[in-house]
Parts: structure tokens; sequence; C-alpha cells
């Protein structure tokens, strides 16, 4: 896979390195349309799933060709600039209202209610590993309209499931920010290469529980056995 440099793309992460599958992210399609909704009295907007999905109920065939057609999404971004009709499937959004303190002349007048709208890449975290799906979970989810960062000049993020660190790559691979190549993939630090490296060469690591007691057997043979894992 070609990794270039791209933006930034801040995301929250859940990872664990007692679970080390490879995470492969992609961007993902989604017929969102706006629609609106009545609570005690306020109708408030929010997007719910579109025809463009809900038909393949009625026709599975079109599980792989609805995003090609599909042109719902929101229309634009936070600044006003549109979003080109075939990737507005690839784009999520929220609209919140959120408390916001008022000041006059310095000094603290109470709070207000203001609508926050933000768009962002649908970006999902695919683990790959030769158990799921035979080793076909990435072409699987292509072949319904998933799409690389690349695409969206987004900068790469870690390859461990769970792991949103991100950085840059030059096109050679040869400098780096944050992420590093090493021999198995790029990773934000040497421990999640050698874990994933552990789970694709089906090394079976101890678990860290016992960090904690007087005796951590299980910490200790674990870090024996990262230390002789060579990426």
């Amino acid at each position: 896979m070609t990794r270039a440099k791209g933006r930034k793309y801040p995301q929250e992460s859940h990872t664990k390195s007692t679970l080390p599958y490879r995470g492969v992210k992609c961007v993902i399609p989604e017929c969102h349309v706006l629609v609106g909704q009545e609570f005690h009295g306020q109708v408030f907007q929010e997007y719910t799933t579109g025809p463009c999905q809900q038909a393949v109920k009625d026709n599975p065939r079109l599980r792989y060709a609805w995003y090609k057609t599909c042109t719902h999404g929101p229309e634009q971004f936070e600044d006003g600039t549109p979003i080109p009709e075939h990737e507005r499937p690839y784009y999520d959004v929220a609209i919140k209202t959120v408390k916001k303190p008022i000041f006059e002349d310095g000094a603290y007048k109470g709070m207000k209610d203001e609508v926050e709208y933000r768009v962002a890449l649908r970006i999902r975290d695919i683990a790959w590993n030769t158990k799921m799906f035979q080793g076909q979970s990435i072409t699987r989810i292509q072949g319904m309209g998933g799409r690389s960062l690349e695409s969206f000049d987004i900068a790469p993020f870690c390859e461990l499931k769970g792991c949103w660190e991100q950085g840059y790559l030059e096109q050679d691979g040869t400098r780096a920010e944050e992420l590093r190549q090493f021999k198995n993939g790029v990773f934000c630090s040497e421990l999640h290469a050698k874990v994933v490296k552990a789970t694709e060469s089906r090394i079976f690591l101890h678990l860290p529980w016992d960090a904690r007691t007087d005796n951590p057997i299980s910490t200790e043979r674990r870090q024996e056995q990262l230390a002789a894992i060579d990426v």
C-alpha cells in the first residue's frame, strides 16, 4: 500500500496491546439524509439512513453498487465549502446544541444555546487477520465502497487496531514523523509492531495481568517474549 503525506485527522485511541490485531483504516460510505424529529414540542434536525442503503434490504446485490450513485450526506463543510456529490456518502455530520457562556464587557451574563455543525470523514478501523473472512476483510470492505485514506489526502495511522496515532511518511518511506516504518508495517511504537508480529506469527504472548502483584511472572515472561521478536 502506497503511503504518502497527508492531513492530520485527530482521533481518540482505544487500544490495548493485549488485543494485537492489525487494523487498516478505511473511509466507509453510508447513505444519510437529514430529517426533522419532534421532541417535547421542539423539532430537532438529525441524519438517518437514506433510501440508497435501505434499498439493499430488497435487493442484496445493491450492497456492492449503491454507493456509486448515492449523493446523500452533508452538502458542505463547516466553513461553507461545498462537498462534491460523489463524496458526500463518505462524510459524517453531527449537529449538536451546546451551552456556551455569555460575556459582556468582561462580565459573565449567563449561558446560551449554540448549534454546532461538524463534518468529518467516516473513518473506520478494520481488523485484518487471516482468521477473519479468510483474510479478505479489506477486499470485502473495498467491494462495498471503502476507500483508502490516501484518496482523501489523510496521513496514515498506526497499523495496530484501535490505535489512532497519526503521522507523516514520505513516498520512499525514508522519513517519518511520529510513525515509524518497521519490517512488518507502519506503527507508532516498537511495542505495537511487536505485538502485531506476535499475533501474525502465532506467538502466544503471556498476559500482563499480574503486573501489580508481588510476583509478576507472566509480565516478566511477556517482556522476554517481546524482546526476542525482531521487527
